[in-house]
């Protein structure tokens, strides 16, 4: 998470990035680049483009952004360091995700990405509840055998 996305998207741009994704709490208060400006400029580098959430940020914010972005970024731990424990509640809000993108025949279109304290342990209830992408990095940098990590968690 950074303070100020619009700074760091023309580096990430150039970088070759084939998605970009922002955390709203660091546009949403901010006037000088509301979300949709940094959406559009993503979208005009065709990119994908995600909106993150901290876990304590309610979903109902993104749903005027819907229309407009490829996946949901539910942060499962709050944005700093790695190695923190996932937060239980996080599988209801993306649950609570899923089935609003469902009934709205979304689904298809937006993925849901969890990052945060998802491990071996915890995998399959995120895939569960709707979880698309899995971010695992401590999970996966910190085993002895990081390749057996990741094909258990891509088997289901």
């Amino acid at each position: 998470m950074v303070s100020n996305p619009f700074d760091m998207l023309i580096p990430f741009i150039d970088a070759g990035a084939n998605g970009i994704s922002f955390h709203i709490e660091a546009t949403e208060s901010r006037f000088t680049f509301p979300p949709k400006i940094l959406i559009n400029m993503i979208k005009k580098n065709r990119l994908k483009c995600g909106i993150a959430i901290k876990p304590k940020t309610p979903f109902s914010i993104l749903k005027k952004y819907l229309d407009f972005i490829d996946y949901i970024v539910v942060m499962s731990v709050e944005p700093g360091f790695g190695g923190q424990s996932f937060i239980p509640s996080t599988l209801n809000k993306i649950s609570e995700i899923d089935s609003f993108l469902k009934d709205n025949q979304l689904r298809d279109k937006i993925l849901i990405q969890v990052d945060g304290g998802v491990n071996l342990e915890n995998y399959k209830d995120v895939i569960n509840a709707g979880g698309d992408i899995l971010v695992a990095g401590s999970q996966v940098f910190q085993s002895n055998n990081p390749i057996k990590t990741i094909q258990t968690m891509y088997e289901k």
